[in-house]
């Protein structure tokens, strides 16, 4: 099968990686991979294999104002209808919402089958009044319409009939998707250790973590907390260390690529998250054989971990002391770290790679099945 992916950018987040596990396993599994992206190809942060096509369009530069934005749309649109049609693919797949919408314009007449993917929940994410509605005129026109959790089903069924949404999660790797410009560099960690990991935004709650952490630590002096990730709120969180007078005992070491020499070595995983997809990172802890405490956000976590069986979820809060109860018992409960640990690593299987793509597999082809002709 001939299959284009289409996504902003291959920077370091979550559906980046997700994006090129997916493409490198297709490939090595005797398909032919396309992938475009709306940015240039010189910040790639993820490994690809070498037979995959990578087209870069660098059509990504900030629009001034109303009339610039417009003229860069257009000049978007173009670039990737042509790179669509040269791709000459049988199946395209398109990842997160604008580059959704984008990628359905461009590929109108082109006869060719457009998978579309949230990779967030849309209830949470707000993307503009505008691109809202084109987003629910566009993904009419999608062959298939794929969100990562059950959880979703209902807001996609709004607009879109049923046969038109699929649910496929998050594949759960270890050991793949390495990357040639790994930004952290090796750590020796004295345990015991809480581990958190994702983008610094305010989305994913490191800044409910950080004062839940310092709740802890007064009585927990051996305790160190490690946050894995960058992003624009780092600034903000490193202040938020040093009012909380924690300095040394909570790092912020950067991004990584490969975590599992992290996570492997961590007492405790904490995900406080106020909204998610599918969270990769909490997945990936329990793979790595990590005791997790998540909120149960919306939306993922109540679809990856099976409470008191492999991991704790917690009622979503705003206030720290909350999330500091969670983590205190568990940090206090080595028997019950154990006994959640000892099942977590099922996740490996549960979600694992052969799975989920063969899940995605069977879209494109009753894609395929039902195309119009040319």
């Amino acid at each position: 099968m001939r299959l284009t992916l289409v996504i902003a950018t291959l920077g370091s987040g979550g559906a980046e990686r997700v994006l090129t596990t997916l493409a490198n396993h297709w490939e090595r599994n005797g398909h032919e991979i396309t992938i475009i992206t709306l940015s240039g190809i010189g910040n790639d942060f993820y490994s690809l294999e070498p037979a995959i096509q990578r087209v870069g369009l660098d059509v990504m530069s900030e629009s001034g104002g109303t009339v610039s934005a417009l003229t860069g749309n257009v000049r978007r649109l173009a670039s990737l209808r042509s790179a669509l049609s040269s791709s000459r693919p049988d199946v395209v797949l398109s990842f997160i919402d604008r580059t959704n919408v984008l990628t359905l314009l461009a590929g109108m007449g082109l006869k060719i089958p457009i998978v579309v993917s949230e990779r967030v929940d849309p209830r949470q994410w707000p993307i503009g009044g505008t691109w809202n509605a084109l987003r629910r005129m566009t993904y009419k026109r999608a062959a298939t319409v794929v969100v990562q959790t059950q959880a979703v089903v209902p807001w996609a069924k709004e607009f879109l009939p049923e046969d038109k949404v699929a649910v496929v999660p998050n594949p759960v790797t270890i050991g793949l998707g390495q990357s040639a410009k790994d930004g952290m560099p090796p750590m020796q960690l004295k345990p015991p250790i809480a581990c958190a990991m994702g983008r610094l935004v305010p989305q994913k709650g490191f800044d409910l973590l950080i004062p839940a952490f310092a709740e802890c630590a007064r009585t927990r002096p051996n305790w160190t907390l490690i946050i894995l990730g960058e992003g624009p709120e780092r600034k903000r969180l490193e202040e938020l260390v040093a009012r909380n007078g924690l300095e040394g005992r909570v790092l912020l070491p950067g991004n990584s690529t490969n975590p599992q020499a992290i996570l492997g070595q961590c007492d405790l995983f904490v995900l406080p998250s106020r909204f998610e997809g599918f969270p990769m990172a909490l997945c990936e802890a329990m793979a790595a054989g990590a005791t997790c405490l998540s909120f149960d956000c919306p939306s993922g976590p109540a679809e990856i971990v099976r409470p008191g069986l492999d991991g704790m979820l917690i009622p979503l809060s705003e206030d720290p002391s909350r999330l500091a109860d969670g983590m205190a018992r568990l940090m206090d409960d080595s028997h019950l770290r154990a006994a959640l640990r000892s099942r977590a690593p099922e996740i490996a299987e549960r979600f694992s790679l052969e799975r989920i793509s063969a899940r995605w597999l069977d879209v494109f082809e009753r894609c395929l099945a039902n195309r119009p002709r040319r």
